[in-house]
């Protein structure tokens, strides 16, 4: 064995797999719930193990192998009462595309395939079920996020210094590809870009979002132009950190629900019902959110969370579980109201009252699901826990994390330290660039990246 392979195979059985992928040998996870493809028809962009399996699959054998993804996958059934009915299963799945894998400071915005670093899909999931007449309902809500989906990025001259936003010289390049990619994804449905990025002269994200805003009609016009296809593209614009500082949690949170209340009502839910017969889809949702913030990490998850009581509170209500019938009839006093107007707390609660109509122990769940992703997708980008956590640990018994200040630093140190070798493994596992990493199992050269797979592929990353 040669050096290089040596140093390949090491980096490779340090790839963290444990705690930050997951798996499901009898559904097509990589799409949309419900998806009615079978298993092995799965979406190679979210298909962590396509490379590693690929040897099964030569043999006839991929079966053997369940499809990976990486990203969070969590549930529970949460009983309110000794009767089997009095219960709701919650679920929040959250996966992520290989698209621009990699690290922080690697893997960022648009890469030369048109995918976009830490692009992410998430999706809740409620569902109550009788178990004797084997009939139930359930309801889903689906987002996107990720960095800003322009060619932009952050140059790190040290680890004591901030980075600098850096946007290209050509920066709605593949900005098309992307939005096409979604397009297909989603049928052709709405996106809503709700934009989190400060508009100030200090952080520097001012000009990324005014060039984020212009690449909408950039690709708008070239999905057209091009390739005969209309996407709607719309952009709400949030300044979180702006609004948060001069206005306090609470009254910001109560923005942001306003915001994008219209958004959400012309979404509206996936929702359907099973029987002996099988599972029906009854009504989609409409329209899709993306969230982001410069690097798709602790601001967008905790806005992301912040929207989702809403949205839980919502398919609570629908379902007929897991909201306090006592507070609910003192916000809404109309029985009518509650039963048929869509969204009815969206209109009429602040969070105070939405933590004392959602069930607690719904809630809780919640938040912690949201501490977990934010762990999650951030390791995974960062090598450090997410911030802006504690907020949501105030929902539950999880002890606080430790200040943002210290995790800031750490992070800083890690990106600067060990980014280039993470970004390596990334690419390990993926099967990309063995000529450098693992010789022995390169395969020959081929025009990948005109590939509609490309992403597969994708060219190297500085890295190596």
């Amino acid at each position: 064995m040669s050096a290089q392979d040596a140093a390949g195979l090491e980096r490779l059985r340090e790839f963290a797999v444990n705690d930050y992928h997951f798996y499901c040998e009898t559904m097509d996870l990589t799409r949309p719930f419900p998806s009615a493809e079978d298993v092995l028809g799965y979406d190679p962009e979210w298909c962590w193990n396509h490379w590693l399996t690929s040897a099964f699959e030569d043999a006839g054998m991929r079966l053997w192998c369940p499809v990976l993804l990486q990203g969070l996958f969590c549930s529970k059934t949460i009983r309110f009462g000794a009767a089997a009915a009095d219960a709701i299963s919650v679920a929040l799945i959250s996966r992520k595309s290989i698209a621009n894998p990699g690290t922080r400071y690697n893997a960022r915005g648009l890469n030369a395939v048109g995918g976009v670093g830490n692009e992410i899909e998430s999706e809740l999931i409620t569902w109550w079920g009788d178990e004797e007449s084997g009939c139930g309902k359930f309801s889903t809500l689906l987002c996107r996020r990720g960095t800003v989906p322009v060619n932009w990025k952050h140059e790190l001259h040290s680890s004591v210094t901030a980075p600098r936003i850096v946007v290209s010289d050509a920066p709605y390049e593949g900005v098309d590809d992307y939005y096409e990619g979604v397009h297909e994804r989603y049928g052709g449905r709405p996106m809503v870009i709700v934009n989190l990025l400060r508009c100030d002269t200090e952080s520097g994200e001012t000009t990324l979002s005014e060039t984020f805003q212009q690449s909408l009609r950039e690709a708008r016009q070239r999905l057209e132009a091009r390739k005969g296809k209309v996407q709607e593209l719309t952009m709400c614009n949030f300044d979180w950190h702006r609004l948060k500082k001069e206005l306090g949690m609470d009254t910001s949170i109560k923005g942001l629900w306003e915001r994008l209340r219209p958004h959400l009502e012309q979404s509206g839910l996936t929702e359907g019902m099973w029987g002996p017969g099988g599972l029906e889809v009854e009504r989609r949702q409409a329209t899709v959110l993306r969230y982001n913030c410069a690097d798709s990490l602790d601001r967008t998850n905790l806005c992301i969370f912040m929207v989702t009581q809403q949205v839980l509170l919502e398919q609570c209500r629908r379902l007929g579980k897991g909201v306090v019938e006592q507070a609910a009839v003192m916000h809404v006093p109309s029985l009518d109201d509650r039963q048929k107007v869509e969204w009815v707390y969206l209109h009429s609660l602040d969070l105070p009252d939405v933590r004392s109509v959602l069930h607690k122990r719904v809630l809780e769940w919640l938040a912690e699901a949201f501490v977990r992703n934010g762990d999650v997708m951030s390791h995974l980008y960062t090598n450090t826990p997410a911030l802006l956590t504690n907020v949501m640990r105030d929902y539950t018994q999880l002890p606080l994390q430790q200040s943002d200040l210290v995790l800031t630093t750490q992070r800083r140190f890690e990106n600067v330290l060990k980014d280039t070798e993470r970004q390596c493994q990334y690419s390990l596992f993926l099967g990309r660039h063995l000529s450098t990493l693992l010789p022995s199992q390169a395969a020959p050269a081929h025009d990948l990246l005109s590939h509609p797979g490309g992403f597969l592929h994708s060219a190297p990353p500085s890295a190596d």
